[in-house]
């Protein structure tokens, strides 16, 4: 039996939460920006940083720790 990790699958939750807050709050910005590409892929770069490790918390959060 395995116990589930809760606290890392909701961290994982808010990340992904943070990830999508974060592309969308830059690409509004790239209209005003000189290079407008660059910004978008910034924010892209960012946010799949972020949505990644949120995966990987969800991930091993929902594996959980063995119990005996």
């Amino acid at each position: 039996m395995r116990k589930r990790n809760w606290r890392f699958v909701l961290a994982g939750v808010f990340l992904i939460v943070v990830a999508i807050v974060i592309f969308i709050s830059l690409s509004a910005l790239a209209t005003q920006s000189n290079d407008p590409a660059m910004v978008v892929q910034t924010a892209g770069q960012a946010a799949g940083v972020a949505g990644g490790i949120g995966v990987a918390l969800i991930i091993s959060g929902l594996i959980g720790k063995k119990i005996s």
